[in-house]
Order: C-alpha cells, then sequence, then structure tokens
C-alpha cells in the first residue's frame, strides 16, 4: 500500500487527501453534528405530542368518574354479552375480544374517539359488576386512538 501511494504523483496524493478530508467531514458533520442540532426540535415535538396525549386523558377524566374503584361498580353480572351490549350503546366498534383467566375479558379498539372510550369505560364499570384491571391507549396522529382494555370482575 505503501509503495502505491508513493508512485502516485503530488497531485494525485493531493487530491485523494482532499477526497479523504472531505469524506471525513461529512462522516463528522451527519454522524455527529447534524444529530445534536436536532435534538432540540425532536424533543420539542415529542413534548408537544406527550401534552396532546395529557389533554386527551384530562379531558376523559370526568367521564371515568369512580370507574377504577369497587365500591362504584355496578351489579349487574359482568360477561361477554354484557360488554357487546354497552360497545353497541356507546356506538364504538370492536375490533377483538379475547377471554382470559378467572373471568377477564381484553378488548381492543382502533381509530375510536377518546372521549366514547372513556363514557364506554365509566359505563360499563357503573352498570356492570367489573373494574378496569389495565388500559393501554395510544393516540394517532388523526386524533383518534387504538385501545386496549382489560375488564375483570369485580372481586376476582
Amino acid at each position: 500500500m505503501r509503495d502505491y501511494w508513493n508512485n502516485l504523483a503530488l497531485r494525485e496524493q493531493r487530491l485523494l487527501g482532499l477526497m479523504g478530508a472531505v469524506a471525513l467531514f461529512v462522516l463528522i458533520f451527519f454522524l455527529g453534528i447534524r444529530p445534536v442540532m436536532n435534538a432540540k426540535a425532536d424533543a420539542q415535538r415529542a413534548q408537544e405530542i406527550a401534552q396532546r396525549d395529557l389533554d386527551t386523558v384530562k379531558k376523559g377524566v370526568p367521564f371515568l368518574s369512580g370507574a377504577s374503584s369497587n365500591a362504584n361498580t355496578g351489579t349487574q353480572p359482568f360477561n361477554r354479552n354484557s360488554v357487546m351490549q354497552m360497545v353497541q350503546r356507546n356506538g364504538l366498534e370492536m375490533s377483538r375480544i379475547q377471554p382470559e383467566s378467572s373471568g377477564a375479558l381484553k378488548l381492543w379498539f382502533e381509530d375510536a374517539r377518546s372521549p366514547q372510550i372513556f363514557k364506554f369505560i365509566s359505563d360499563t364499570t357503573s352498570t356492570y359488576a367489573a373494574v378496569v384491571s389495565s388500559t393501554q391507549i395510544t393516540r394517532k396522529n388523526n386524533g383518534l386512538v387504538n385501545v386496549t382494555i382489560t375488564f375483570r370482575p369485580a372481586g376476582a
């Protein structure tokens, strides 16, 4: 390799050196400097998204009056049919329902409006002997949400 370099004309050595320096600069810029420059904008975008999500949840809290408390659960029997009726009453479209251990039911909703979801949770827990054991809400860019909810029978 050294013999190859020494056999090059001075002009060719300078051109290869310049090309190496430009390549090094490009690598440093795109792998080091540019990510640091974009970090603030990325953080601001993430904060705005988190703030919108927090606002969505805060708007839904009034619909959940006592939904997670066993003291405020309804008395009607909790089963798959009761959940299906409540989904229809609230105008939701459920994409999937899956029974789990000890009578729990896991429900999936896609492209739903968050106020409808919060009202559904509140209505279900205040009408039927059920409590929410887990919920995952993912907000999409169009303002709709994808939701996974697990209800379990009260006292189970």
